[in-house]
């Protein structure tokens, strides 16, 4: 890994990033091990609302585990490519001069950074999920 900024700082970010990822692998099996028996539902209060939320819910839980496995894979990539995690930049800062002696403004949609590009994931590059204030 190369080591950038953070150093032994980013070094145990990465392996705390594996460890949550190695953790969210884990979930789906232990979901399946919980499953409720199609016989159970039979018993319960408005049987069919419940059955078909829950047959709803877990598909969606595991496509959730698997979205936040990517987000963590390329944080991960991002910074054993070499990514700089600089400190959170107020906007309007001015941010340091680069090798070059260039100069850059940080603005709330984007901190401008000094390193690889690291692709985005698909919702960064569309736009999604930005905060508005």
């Amino acid at each position: 890994m190369t080591e950038n900024g953070g150093g032994g700082a980013t070094a145990a970010f990465v392996a705390a990033l594996r460890a949550a990822s190695t953790a969210l692998a884990e979930v789906p099996g232990k979901l399946e091990g919980t499953r409720v028996h199609e016989t159970a539902f039979g018993k319960l209060f408005e049987a069919a609302e419940v059955r078909d939320a829950y047959h709803q819910r877990l598909p969606e839980i595991e496509k959730d585990i698997a979205e936040a496995r990517e987000v963590i894979g390329h944080f991960v990539a991002g910074l054993e490519g070499g990514h700089p995690i600089g400190p959170r930049r107020p906007a309007g800062a001015v941010v340091p001069a680069d090798p070059d002696g260039a100069t850059a403004t940080a603005t709330p949609s984007s901190t401008p950074t000094v390193g690889p590009a690291v692709p985005a994931i698909p919702e960064q590059a569309s736009g999604e999920g930005e905060a508005t204030p």
